[in-house]
């Protein structure tokens, strides 16, 4: 099959076809069939392609609600953007931590994704950790030296960075 055809239909864009395959894609990320990603992305899928029938998410935010961790990685070395955000203004990161997908949370800290940033809501990273989860989540912050972030938003460095200064 030529790069934008499916079963005998030509698609005139990438946003064409991506539209399309929303429904493969998300199927493909969900039950962790790398091999069907990267075909479809081989096959015309915009890798920062937002899904409309998904909340407007791309395949990096489907990958990280669903701790797809080879597929998460995969999508970043073929050039997702690690920032992209959202209908609401999520990126990646602020899904993996609402989930407790730390491994995914671990690379977005690797891979220097932004965690400065706020939702449309005008949620911060920390708002989307689960309490059950704040201790690992405050061990990754300290091994990436990622508490510089949250002293400059208001949050002493000594102290738990989920309490606001006095």
């Amino acid at each position: 099959m030529g790069c934008n055809q499916s079963i005998g239909k030509i698609y005139n864009t990438e946003e064409e076809f991506s539209y399309a395959h929303e429904f493969e894609m998300y199927a493909a990320i969900v039950s962790g069939s790398l091999k069907k990603v990267s075909n479809l992305l081989s096959q015309g899928f915009g890798i920062n392609y937002l899904m409309l029938r998904f909340c407007f998410r791309s395949c990096l935010h489907i990958s990280a609600e669903y701790g797809q961790v080879e597929i998460f990685s995969y999508l970043l070395s073929v050039g997702a953007n690690i920032n992209q955000k959202d209908r609401d203004g999520l990126v990646p990161i602020f899904i993996a931590c609402s989930q407790g997908h730390l491994k995914i949370v671990e690379i977005c800290f690797q891979k220097n994704a932004k965690t400065n940033t706020t939702s449309k809501f005008n949620l911060k990273l920390k708002d989307y950790v689960p309490s059950a989860l704040e201790k690992q989540f405050r061990h990754l912050l300290v091994t990436y030296n990622i508490t510089s972030v949250y002293q400059r938003s208001g949050f002493q460095e000594n102290s738990s960075i989920f309490s606001p200064k006095a």
